[in-house]
């Protein structure tokens, strides 16, 4: 094979990968995804954060998840969104847990919606119950009890 046809053949097989855009792609859990999923996807590194390392498959983009237009952009192109961004504290309701924890969730999901993605993925946290105190397993009809502000955005989500 010459080198000529080998890179066209890894350019088509990287073009055939779904492209799985990660927001929140600087933090713990986008970064754990990142070493789990290798190169398996195509991934678009979304956040208002620099993310480290960035492979050969990966791109960088700054993405501002309270603001629409900056997903709509981000958006462009995927197949999958995988909306990772939040702020995990019981920070400042309306500075940061409502734009953050909450617009950007509606954000994710219009955005993916215009962009005609075929998923989304959207996280919540087990703070979203765990204000019921020692959590036993966890059954899709239990109702939220959230923990603390933060597990309420995400019940809300």
């Amino acid at each position: 094979m010459t080198g000529a046809s080998y890179l066209a053949e890894a350019q088509a097989s990287a073009a055939a990968q779904p492209l799985v855009l990660l927001t929140g792609a600087a933090g713990r859990v986008a970064t754990l995804l990142r070493q789990q999923w290798g190169r398996r996807y195509r991934l678009r590194l979304a956040d208002v954060r620099p993310v480290d390392a960035v492979a050969a498959h990966e791109e960088y983009q700054h993405v501002d998840v309270r603001r629409l237009a900056d997903l709509q952009a981000a958006c462009a192109g995927v197949d999958t969104v995988v909306h990772l961004a939040a702020d995990p504290t019981d920070g400042p309701f309306m500075e940061s847990l409502l734009p953050l924890n909450i617009v950007s969730v509606y954000n994710a999901f219009e955005a993916a919606k215009q962009n005609g993605c075929r998923r989304i993925v959207w996280t919540s946290s087990i703070m979203a119950v765990k204000g019921r105190g020692p959590v036993p397993p966890i059954e899709s009809s239990d109702a939220p009890h959230p923990h603390g502000l933060y597990g309420a955005t995400k019940a809300w989500g």
